[in-house]
């Protein structure tokens, strides 16, 4: 029977604590750092954007913080709020490995600005990757609401769809993930070619195969 979500500052830790050490990073880093830093690489690792050292230090702590109010804020507004309870734990493990994965960005964006000598391209594709595979690992243990997982016409219309859908969504996520890791590693046009193909794999697998499936059960049916 799905139950209400309850929160558990235990469980919340994780993610707090990440938060506040992207806050402490900030103000021992600050005071080093140019007035202009990168905030942005192409695909081959070269910088391509920059902004004031004031406006990053306040964004990124912020964006975590807003985050992190907006995953407590959602299981609220959901008129499935029900069925957060269902899946807590793999609902507060997304939150953590997604405010997880920023930090460590903005750790290596500030360490590079610092002046310490970071592959940037490779880094921070092995960070995203990474978190696409994590991200698919949790999606079999998503039940049906209105903000997270895959929601398409067909996956809210059925619960059994919902869920088929998102236990093969482990393997559309993987190769994604696996297509960021790699496309540092690859000569252009290859890397951007890449890329896009893992990004268009994932979209049109899930939206494909969740359309296949409600249309075998409505012929069942």
């Amino acid at each position: 029977m799905a139950s209400p979500m309850k929160y558990n500052i235990k469980k919340e830790l994780p993610a707090l604590i990440l938060i506040a050490f992207a806050i402490i990073i900030s103000i021992i880093a600050y005071p080093n750092l140019n007035s202009q830093i990168v905030t942005h690489w192409n695909l081959a690792g070269e910088p391509n954007g920059w902004s004031s050292k004031n406006f990053f230090i306040i964004f990124f702590p912020s964006l975590l913080i807003f985050m992190y109010g907006l995953f407590i804020v959602l299981p609220l507004l959901d008129p499935k709020k029900a069925s957060y309870g269902d899946f807590a734990n793999t609902y507060i493990n997304l939150k953590t490995l997604l405010i997880g994965a920023l930090t460590t960005v903005y750790t290596i964006n500030l360490l590079a600005d610092l002046g310490y000598q970071i592959n940037i391209s490779q880094s921070i594709s092995m960070i995203i990757g990474v978190m696409m595979i994590g991200i698919g690992l949790l999606m079999k243990n998503i039940k049906s609401n209105y903000f997270v997982g895959i929601r398409t016409p067909w996956t809210m219309s059925s619960t059994t769809v919902w869920e088929k859908t998102h236990k093969i969504s482990v393997y559309f996520f993987s190769i994604l993930g696996l297509s960021i890791i790699i496309t540092p590693y690859l000569i252009t046009p290859w890397n951007a070619i890449i890329l896009t193909l893992g990004v268009l794999q994932m979209i049109a697998g899930t939206i494909i195969y969740s359309y296949l499936l409600y249309r075998r059960e409505q012929n069942k049916k």
